[in-house]
């Protein structure tokens, strides 16, 4: 082991229990700077994605109000702790909703009613626990409990406490189950009179749960002072990680600075606050990534760029259950790969009912979409709001890709052999079956997949098939010049593919429509080689395939192909192909005379 490793420390991989940390000497990133501050407000809500650090601020929390700062020695917080120094003033109670579920009413208010009970025995309250069973129903739970609340300074530290919401969001008779539940217990807790403090963390914000009725509990999931509270700033990514960044390096055969632009890739960007000044990293992605180089793992393991955030989040089977159930312009969704969209600051943070929630506040409030850039302010600010980062823009392909698998016309065995068979053209380079092959699997999938039909789409369905079959598939790869459509892997073969959508095929303008098509390839070919995307592989002398492809919008399918060898720009015959077998001939005919 070298000198360096031995400066290292196990990363707190899994666990979030500040005291654990502490005790057993785990690496932290200290982020208690604004716990003052926060415990100041008395009552807020704070909205963050799974995974962003939000319930190890509840653990350090719950640590200071139980045990003041003796755990927090060297931290920010240790001199500024406006609580008693050397020990707790307050029974905590800590509550997590991610251990809280139910098919039926019974069902959830015991689980609920069980919750309650073990965070008020931790907090020294074990005569609750003859409660459990005197009382069945919550209501008649609570009103009991108020007993016991009414007479001490309680603080109250909930966790996730949407998931029983949004966990149901294609169910509607269990969303309202829970909804049932946390509006009593919402309204309980509004009422208690001497709470110290109260944190409430989650992901949306629903209506009709009592949470958000008033002016008591105030939302800070935007404001500015607190942008930083959890999630890692690249600054803290440089300063505390120096080691690890250096150690990861050397095992990677890359220099630093190089080690930190991927990591900024592929898992910089989340941000939160309506001023868009402070971007973040995912913990859950930092320590995970250099869990490789901690001194318990061995010598031998390099860090891996791995979807790790989204991996555990459940942001991805989210999203997926949402487009199950509520109507979705597909569209839409794959034109949030490359363009920003506009979102007001009432559109995130306005509460709502089950039947109202969109699927961008969806997407922002689980992470997938943040904000990117202020466009105007006032009392209703818009946001440009996008993507993230790599990491992100990866699985959200993939949940598209999966929607649309699930929608195709054709069985699970038979899309398999498809994708199987693709595979094999693209490493025999035989385009022609390329695109009969994707023509296939274009013909197979549901027309209301191609309701707002535009170049996107088809760039998506694409390049989704291929990630299936090849090595590095990127879309809108940039360079100095422009965006390369679809760029690829697949053993020794290197391709670009450039996309050109045609509208305006028809039956009786065949020899025009050719002729459009001719004209599509030779832009889209000179376009690839032009605009050097053969470069951007860094292939060291190796040839790259570029291919040209021409969509037929009225058809859904590859009208026109064109392959070439970029790097030497060697020119091959343009070909056309055709899904409906009827017009093959005619086509053939037309095309010989213009030849």
């Amino acid at each position: 082991m070298s000198a360096l490793e031995h400066k290292l420390k196990d990363l707190p991989i899994g666990m979030s229990d500040w005291s654990d940390i502490r005790q057993d000497g785990l690496f932290f990133v200290d982020k208690t700077a604004k716990l003052s501050s926060l415990v100041a407000k008395r009552k807020v809500f704070l909205s963050r994605p799974r995974r962003m650090g939000k319930s190890m601020l509840c653990s350090m929390l719950e640590d200071l109000f139980t045990n003041g700062v003796r755990n927090f020695e060297g931290t920010a917080v240790y001199d500024e702790w406006p609580e008693d120094r050397d020990k707790g003033s307050f029974p905590v109670i800590r509550i997590s909703f991610l251990d809280v579920a139910g098919d039926s009413k019974t069902e959830f208010e015991q689980s609920f009613i069980g919750a309650l009970v073990a965070a008020y025995t931790r907090a020294g309250f074990p005569e609750v626990s003859e409660y459990e069973n005197k009382f069945a129903s919550l209501d008649r739970f609570l009103k009991e409990l108020s007993l016991i609340s009414d007479k001490h300074r309680l603080v109250f530290l909930i966790d996730e406490w949407d998931h029983p919401l949004s966990s149901n969001l294609s169910d509607e008779k269990k969303y309202n189950i829970a909804l049932a539940a946390l509006k009593a217990f919402y309204s309980w807790l509004r009422k208690l009179p001497h709470i110290r403090f109260v944190l409430v963390t989650g992901i949306m914000r629903y209506k009709s749960a009592s949470l958000f009725t008033g002016q008591d509990i105030r939302d800070i999931s935007m404001s500015p002072d607190f942008a930083s509270l959890v999630g890692y700033t690249h600054d803290e990514l440089v300063t505390n990680y120096a080691p690890y960044i250096k150690e990861a390096a050397r095992r990677l055969n890359m220099t630093e600075d190089e080690l930190i632009a991927e990591l900024k890739a592929y898992y910089d960007g989340f941000c939160f606050d309506e001023k868009a000044k402070v971007k973040l990293y995912s913990p859950w992605d930092i320590n995970q990534f250099f869990d490789a180089v901690a001194p318990s793992s061995s010598i031998d393991m390099h860090p891996e760029f791995r979807a790790y955030w989204m991996d555990s989040s459940n942001a991805a089977e989210a999203l997926k259950r949402f487009l199950n159930s509520r109507p979705v312009d597909f569209e839409d969704l794959c034109k949030l790969k490359y363009q920003n969209t506009e979102i007001t600051a009432k559109q995130i943070t306005v509460p709502v009912d089950f039947a109202q929630i969109s699927i961008k506040q969806m997407l922002i409030e689980s992470g997938y979409l943040t904000i990117k850039d202020v466009k105007q302010g006032g009392s209703n600010p818009t946001f440009y709001c996008g993507l993230p980062n790599r990491e992100v823009l990866e699985e959200f392909d993939w949940v598209l890709m999966d929607h649309i698998n699930t929608r195709l016309s054709k069985n699970a065995s038979h899309l398999s052999s498809v994708k199987q068979a693709l595979g094999t053209a693209l490493q025999q380079g035989d385009i022609k079956e390329v695109c009969t092959l994707i023509n296939e699997l274009l013909s197979g999938t549901l027309s209301d997949t191609f309701k707002f039909p535009h170049e996107a789409l088809y760039r998506t369905l694409i390049a989704g098939w291929f990630r299936d079959v090849a090595e590095n598939v990127r879309e809108e790869t940039p360079n100095y010049q422009g965006r390369s459509d679809i760029e690829l892997k697949i053993g020794d073969q290197f391709y670009v593919f450039e996309l050109k959508l045609i509208h305006n095929i028809t039956q009786n303008d065949r020899k025009r429509s050719i002729k459009d098509k001719y004209s599509l390839l030779k832009v889209a070919s000179e376009q690839i080689i032009k605009k050097g995307y053969a470069v951007n592989h860094h292939t060291a002398g190796k040839m790259v395939i570029g291919v040209a492809l021409v969509i037929s919008n009225k058809r859904r399918c590859i009208a026109a192909w064109h392959k070439f060898d970029v790097t030497g720009s060697s020119c091959g015959r343009i070909h056309t192909v055709n899904l409906f077998n009827k017009y093959l001939k005619e086509q053939e005919k037309l095309e010989a005379q213009d030849n």
